[in-house]
């Protein structure tokens, strides 16, 4: 018989290089997706502006209706106590002698005894005077916060904003030892005519000038 002719093995067409062509990579679809944006800055808080006091002109004659009396209602109206400035010093001379707790500044004495300090303010809430400071034409604000403070941590702040009317800053400066008229200060209720008033004769920048509200006396 005649041999069986060898069967033929089919080849893999090979690729130019010689080497077996290898199946294409399927590539997956590009993403339509668009990259979440950056965050935006967070706006900056708007600057908050600092309040200015008012200020007001009066005459001399007008002294005792505008500081003692407030007869137009303007400081109780306002957040703010006055700062008189007079050139003249006619506003202490005057309020000197009037119906007022008046206090004059260089008086170490009385300045170097928070008691006795105490005691005025609480006499003036209790009848609704005003405390007045007379400054002598210097800068004494430090040594009147220093004194407040050793009275009571924060009492000239409490002051300045008019705090110091309220029932539970009334009780901080009360001493179990006290007369009777200021142990019953509360029961009789507090007066809100009390005041508290800043004199200087010039217009140099102080301690209480952008705390108080400015007053010029013009004659």
């Amino acid at each position: 018989m005649p041999p069986k002719a060898a069967s033929k093995t089919a080849k893999t067409p090979a690729s130019k290089g010689g080497t077996a062509a290898k199946p294409a990579k399927s590539v997956a679809p590009k993403s339509t997706a668009k990259a979440p944006s950056k965050a935006a800055d967070t706006p900056k808080p708007a600057e908050v502006a600092v309040e200015k006091p008012p200020e007001h002109k009066i005459t001399v004659k007008e002294i005792a209706t505008f500081v003692l009396q407030d007869a137009d209602n303007i400081v109780k109206n306002s957040k703010w106590f006055p700062m008189v400035i007079d050139p003249t010093e006619i506003a202490a001379r005057f309020l000197q002698y009037r119906e007022c707790t008046f206090i004059n500044g260089l008086d170490h004495e009385f300045m170097n005894s928070p008691d006795r300090i105490r005691i005025a303010v609480l006499g003036a809430l209790r009848h609704g005077k005003k405390v007045v400071i007379d400054m002598m034409g210097t800068d004494l604000y430090e040594p009147i916060f220093n004194v407040m403070e050793q009275i009571h941590p924060g009492l000239l702040k409490m002051i300045l904003n008019k705090s110091i009317m309220e029932e539970e800053n009334v009780k901080k400066l009360m001493r179990p030892d006290d007369d009777d008229i200021y142990k019953e200060i509360l029961q009789y209720g507090l007066k809100t005519e009390f005041g508290f008033v800043i004199i200087t004769k010039n217009e140099d920048t102080n301690g209480f000038t952008d705390k108080m509200m400015k007053v010029r006396v013009e004659q």
